[in-house]
């Protein structure tokens, strides 16, 4: 792999281009899938790629191809030139100068990826899965999802940048869907970090499958919500996902240029009270960990929002010579097939004062709103409204009836002056964003406490 990117940018250096990069990706995979008392899917496999991007003329021009030689790198190169000598936008492409670099980086874990571990995994997996579906006979389905991948990524660019990155992954889902009558309820958990199988085999998993289980049979009696407005507790989980898709994306320099953000022209404004600190850091070690991006730029910690005033917006090199903004390192791609685009990596509020007992004392009527499960928001305007399994009754201070979930409905600027009590302790929330393409991440936050929430509910 050294010795192909090596030859890329040779040829690349012989051209007239503005800029060029390479990213030259190996991965291997292990996927294993058992659905209650059987495997219902084992994979092992490998794959390769490599992505020529150049600018030529102040436009960009992309190529890939999973042949690993010389011959057709050579045709990914003339391609990708000539898609950028083609392109005649009026909205012409520069690139931020940068210092040469030479880095490697090691976010491998204990337990090193080895081919042989799919015995173990499917093992594993079966245990689970059973495991899940006799804990009561109401559970119809019991999915566990197990993979460990290990990539090495290589990156060199006509700057002198030139980073290799290797990265082990691991991932446990399980899914769980319980069934009484005509009442069908679904519960989920799932923990995944950068690293080996001592992530996922950490002397949980076991009680994540019993808990996940409990919780989607408790859902099958518990009573339908109306449509309320009142007091409301965030989960932790729920507070990241309105960090994530309603501020982050809103926060994407890409949206911001073109109009498609909330956020736009926003910078340096107070945009909310001043208990707020959202954060993006690539450098938490979570699931959305990077150490460069896919533009060969070191992450960082970038403060989005600090006490309630928009500080910043994440960017790519593009997007930061555009806008005149710094760097990120939040250019990213699902694979070497993909060009990268601004993308969020470990999204969060940032812990407060109050614990969470203050914070449910606080509350005289109200819910407490926990597992978030998908929604829709416009990032133009910042409306939004995000769905939760469970939700609880705070009355008088305490925790009460459990009812069948529904969902949380606002806009953002208006969401961000409603936060009264910020949680002292913070929790992230493992998955993947689809910005057309996929990137693992995290979410999360501490409890939050808001005002005047609408929550609608499923009667």
């Amino acid at each position: 792999m050294t010795e192909l990117i090596e030859f890329a940018a040779k040829e690349l250096g012989k051209r007239k281009l503005d800029y060029w990069d390479v990213r030259c990706e190996n991965a291997n995979q292990i996927l294993v899938v058992s659905k209650n008392k059987e495997l219902d899917k084992v994979r092992q496999g490998q794959s390769s790629g490599i992505g020529i991007r150049v600018l030529c003329e102040g436009q960009f021009g992309f190529s890939s191809t999973n042949k690993m030689d010389k011959q057709s790198v050579l045709n990914a190169i003339s391609t990708a030139e000539k898609i950028s000598r083609l392109n005649k936008s009026k909205d012409k492409i520069e690139m931020p100068e940068l210092k040469s670099l030479k880095k490697k980086v090691n976010l491998i874990g204990k337990k090193k990826f080895n081919e042989n571990n799919i015995e173990l995994l499917t093992e594993k997996a079966l245990e689970l899965s059973k495991l899940g579906l006799k804990q009561d006979f109401k559970i119809k389905s019991s999915e566990i999802t197990i993979e460990n991948a290990l990539f090495e990524k290589n990156f060199a660019s006509s700057q002198g940048r030139i980073i290799k990155q290797l990265m082990q992954e691991s991932n446990l889902l399980v899914s769980i869907i319980a069934k009484q009558s005509n009442e069908i309820q679904a519960m989920y958990d799932r923990n995944a970090k950068l690293g080996g199988l001592e992530i996922i085999f950490d002397g949980e998993e076991e009680n994540r499958v019993i808990n996940a289980s409990k919780r989607a049979v408790d859902l099958l009696t518990a009573k339908k919500l109306d449509n309320v407005e009142c007091d409301a507790v965030l989960s932790p989980d729920v507070a990241g996902v309105i960090a994530h898709e309603v501020i982050g994306h809103a926060s994407e320099a890409d949206s911001v240029y073109s109009g498609g953000s909330a956020l736009k022209d926003k910078l340096n404004q107070e945009i909310g009270n001043g208990l707020i600190n959202i954060s993006d850091d690539g450098n938490l070690p979570e699931y959305g960990q990077i150490a460069f991006d896919d533009e060969g730029i070191e992450t960082r910690k970038t403060k989005l929002i600090e006490n309630g005033i928009l500080k910043n917006y994440l960017t790519s090199m593009e997007y930061a010579k555009k806008m005149a903004l710094p760097l990120t390192g939040n250019a990213r791609a699902q694979g070497p097939g993909f060009t990268p685009l601004v993308r969020m990596t470990n999204t969060f509020f940032e812990k407060g004062n109050s614990s969470y007992e203050e914070i449910i004392k606080e509350v005289k009527q109200g819910f407490l709103l926990n597992r978030h499960t998908g929604g829709v928001v416009n990032t133009t305007t910042g409306t939004f409204m995000f769905n939760a399994l469970e939700i609880f009754e705070i009355k008088n201070g305490e925790i009460g009836q459990l009812y069948n979930g529904g969902n949380l409905s606002g806009d953002l600027l208006s969401f961000l002056k409603s936060v009264e009590l910020i949680g002292n302790s913070t929790k992230m929330q493992p998955g993947y964003c689809d910005k057309g393409q996929l990137v693992r991440v995290s979410v999360g936050g501490p409890f939050i406490k808001i005002k005047n929430a609408r929550i609608g509910g499923k009667k």
